[in-house]
């Protein structure tokens, strides 16, 4: 193998690595800015509590089907809302409805923010 053949095909490769890692990180920002929009969402829905907790659908968080995706952006929310719920920041009750666990919130971000910036990091 040349030479120059050999460095066309790293700097070939160089472009396949960084194009890989600059998708992951722009995933990882949607997500983490779904997290906020979620956050956000329950607590305009006021469904932060238990007694006052909501269906998916009810707070819009529902995922669509196959048909209204179609032609659509792919929407993080509805991944967004399982990894909260992972986390137990989102709490269930009565199987299917949600409520946010605030004082959950402030204890995976370690800090006095509560909007989920630091949840996803």
């Amino acid at each position: 193998m040349s030479p120059e053949s050999l460095m066309a095909n790293m700097a070939g490769w160089a472009i396949i690595v960084l194009l890989s890692a600059l998708i992951v990180f722009i995933r990882a920002s949607l997500l983490r800015r779904a997290v906020r929009q979620v956050i956000a969402i329950f607590r305009k829905a006021g469904s932060v509590a238990w007694y006052n907790s909501k269906t998916a659908e009810e707070l819009g968080l529902a995922q669509p089907g196959f048909l209204q995706r179609i032609g659509r952006r792919k929407d993080y929310k509805p991944q967004a809302l399982k990894a909260l719920l992972r986390m137990g920041i989102i709490g269930v009750f009565r199987n299917d409805r949600l409520y946010l666990h605030e004082d959950r919130l402030r204890a995976v971000t370690g800090s006095g923010r509560s909007d989920g910036q630091e949840c996803l990091s």
